[in-house]
């Protein structure tokens, strides 16, 4: 017979319980200190730089691995504001977190924080973003010597008896035009293996908004971004695929139309595939691009390309796929097609019945 615990293990469980409960509540409390005293208006980096150095910023950077969300979201406004109010240390920041990001792809596939530092690079956390009918006083933002958006000038916003000073730019937007080498390299060797990891579901979403604002940044990084894209595209796991696909509609939400002709072949092909997936989400998530008025226009402009990379999947699809659904918007994307371009669709067409009848 299975011995049943003594009543003393379940009351020293709930004391443990308890303790915890206490501890994080004073943790809060020094956090909650801390960020006012690094948003007072009295608040001197000059003279705080003696305290707040690099080994202060390695040592916040290892809590960011705490199993409780509510302390990496301390961590995540304490960092924030460091990186606003003190310029020289800017650039040792991101270079740890690059650091941090590269360990975590190459060897332990293990960080609790990811998504947070990525948050703080994106600041897609709404208490990063100012207001939009904010405006500084100047009406536009300061910028530092080095060509960075100054963070600490940004504008101040009340709530109750509290002044709190908002961000008005993510770390990303706040890159000075043309990008560094640093950030680019940032982007390709960095961001983009993220995509590998086998957690990618825990900050995905994170990651996809900083490629997005990369590419906002600078159109140009369009190309290597989905070159990079395809070159991780996921072989046997459908979750991530339908992850892939979903970014890859954010970025062409985004793309420029002469960015688009660049990586209109591979891209398409990458597509054609999808839309042949036996996982009938893979496939619909692809079949869903023809509902995206922006895409199906970049697609119109392009049909003599496009149409025929697609058209013997979707051709084939339409005849023998076992989902119905799937069946239904394959046809409508074959009616796009045979509207926008019907003399390549009747050709292709021929062509395809005439192959099959050999």
């Amino acid at each position: 017979m299975q011995e049943v615990s003594h009543p003393a293990s379940f009351s020293s469980l709930s004391l443990t319980f308890k303790n915890t409960k206490t501890v994080f509540k004073k943790l809060l409390l020094v956090y909650e200190f801390f960020i006012r005293f690094l948003e007072s208006q009295e608040f001197q980096p000059s003279i705080a730089k003696k305290y707040i150095d690099q080994k202060f910023v390695l040592q916040l950077l290892e809590l960011f691995d705490s199993e409780d969300p509510r302390e990496r979201d301390y961590l995540k406004t304490v960092l924030h504001r460091i990186y606003g109010k003190f310029l020289g240390l800017r650039a040792f920041i991101r270079k740890q977190i690059n650091n941090i990001f590269l360990r975590f792809v190459y060897e332990t596939e293990h960080f609790n924080g990811v998504a947070e530092l990525l948050e703080i690079l994106g600041s897609k956390d709404q208490s990063f973003w100012e207001d939009k009918n904010t405006q500084s006083p100047s009406g536009k933002e300061t910028l530092h010597p080095r060509g960075e958006v100054d963070l600490s000038q940004s504008p101040v916003c009340l709530v109750g008896d509290n002044t709190r000073r908002l961000t008005s730019t993510s770390i990303i937007n706040g890159f000075a035009l043309p990008l560094k080498a640093e950030h680019k390299q940032f982007l390709v060797k960095v961001l983009i293996p993220l995509h590998t990891v086998r957690s990618l579901s825990l900050f995905h979403a994170q990651l996809a908004y900083c490629i997005v604002q990369f590419l906002e940044k600078d159109p140009s990084l369009t190309e290597p971004v989905i070159r990079g894209l395809m070159k991780f595209w996921p072989k046997t796991c459908s979750q991530k695929e339908v992850m892939f696909l979903g970014e890859l509609e954010e970025i062409l939400d985004v793309i420029e139309p002469s960015q688009f002709v660049k990586i209109q072949e591979p891209l398409f092909k990458q597509i054609a595939k999808c839309v042949s997936s036996p996982h009938f989400q893979v496939a619909e998530r692809a079949l869903y691009y023809w509902n995206n008025e922006y895409i199906m226009s970049l697609i119109e402009e392009n049909s003599n390309v496009i149409l025929p990379i697609m058209f013997s999947s979707l051709y084939r699809i339409s005849k023998d796929h076992w989902n119905p659904a799937i069946v239904a918007l394959v046809y409508n994307v074959l009616k796009a097609f045979m509207e926008m371009n019907s003399a390549m669709f009747d050709e292709l067409t021929a062509t395809y019945k005439s192959d099959r009848q050999r």
